[in-house]
């Protein structure tokens, strides 16, 4: 087996992390919220996502039914941890009224803990950060034909119907549709998949020729790397107010949908990183980032969890302490995500001693690392 890229752990740490100061919010985020111009920890992440899903298939059965039967694995993995994450949401706001108070967005126009529940099994329901994990979950589900047409060759049929669905999504979002039409108000998430599949797309791309096809040279000419300067630069300085952008160009920043400039943006940044990380060994990496982008699925999780928790005391830090005392609340919170790293490291140690990766021997590894963790509590 090869080893890891901690290249690609250390950058899946870092959006982790962004993602929850971000989230978290205050003034801070000032610095952290699409720093180099506008694109979006999640964007990076998104397109990262789909890089490693088609690297990791590379020694997969080429005849379709292992990518299928792999496919259907992670997607399974998905929804479990998105309908725990959600469930684990709703019981905060039972046990805690000033909980529910702030979460409001969970229960729209009413709406009660039970019908939340039952709106996000069915995938329909994404307040808060809840809408990643569906997004996956789907794409995960599409990537095997995605593969397979990239194994014949069909790049370009591909990627024109990417296109295809991203241009579509500009005027149409299916789960706002879907929302709509039911009507019991309930939250469609803040990413469009019709646009969205697009950076989705791309990762598999390049994760396809790297990890299959074995290319690691992408955009050669020294004219796509110049363009791409220029371009990030220009959008950097817009973003940060150092030019004036036109009124009428703010539409077309837009992230939810993913609108033109923004995706040209995001992609002027890939073409720029494509060509930096082949000056870094794929062997070096910042230990605790690529420690928690190694586990960035319950790190994801555990992140939204927290934020969600310390919403009723991070507005208050934000509003009445300076830039010092928010700046140590961040860094808490940011540290406080290697927890369930070590949890699920812990796990898979003990996976390993029962030997079986069965419900039986999944259930016996959790209660491995439940004694394990009364053992260090009694010895401290």
């Amino acid at each position: 087996m090869a080893a890891r890229d901690l290249r690609l752990d250390t950058l899946r740490g870092i959006f982790l992390v962004l993602m929850t100061i971000d989230h978290i919010g205050g003034k801070i985020i000032a610095f952290t919220y699409e720093p180099f111009g506008f694109v979006s920890a999640a964007a990076a992440f998104v397109l990262l996502s789909g890089y490693m899903y088609a690297f990791t298939t590379r020694n997969t059965a080429p005849n379709g039914r292992a990518l299928i039967v792999q496919s259907w694995v992670r997607a399974a993995r998905l929804y479990r941890y998105h309908v725990a994450l959600f469930a684990i949401l709703v019981l905060l706001t039972l046990i805690s009224p000033l909980h529910r108070s702030y979460l409001d967005t969970l229960y729209p126009d009413g709406m009660t803990p039970l019908g939340a529940i039952l709106y996000g099994v069915a995938l329909l329901h994404q307040p808060m950060q809840m809408g990643l994990l569906p997004m996956y979950l789907l794409l995960s589900l599409l990537s095997p034909v995605i593969l397979m047409a990239f194994r014949r060759g069909w790049y370009v049929p591909i990627f024109i119907a990417s296109l295809a669905f991203w241009a579509w999504g500009q005027f149409f979002d299916p789960l706002e549709w879907l929302a709509a039409v039911i009507g019991d108000g309930i939250h469609a998430g803040a990413f469009n998949l019709l646009s969205w599949q697009l950076l989705w797309v791309s990762g598999l791309y390049i994760g396809y020729v790297h990890g299959v096809e074995k290319r690691t040279a992408f955009f050669k000419s020294p004219l796509w790397l110049g363009l791409a300067v220029i371009l990030a630069a220009g959008f950097f300085l817009a973003r940060h107010a150092f030019i004036d952008m036109p009124d009428r160009l703010d539409f077309f920043v837009e992230n939810s949908d993913l609108r033109a400039l923004r995706l040209l943006n995001i992609f002027s940044q890939v073409v720029i990183f494509l060509y930096l990380v082949r000056f870094v060994p794929r062997h070096k990496g910042l230990p605790l980032l690529r420690f928690l982008g190694k586990y960035s699925l319950p790190v994801f999780c555990f992140q939204v969890f927290l934020v969600a928790f310390l919403e009723p005391a991070s507005w208050r830090v934000g509003a009445h302490f300076g830039y010092i005392v928010e700046a140590a609340y961040l860094a808490a919170a940011a540290a406080s995500l290697s927890i369930p790293a070590l949890l699920y490291r812990a796990y898979e140690v003990q996976l390993r001693v029962v030997g079986k990766r069965n419900w039986g021997g999944k259930v016996s590894a959790m209660r491995g690392v439940v004694r394990g963790l009364r053992k260090a509590r009694y010895k401290s």
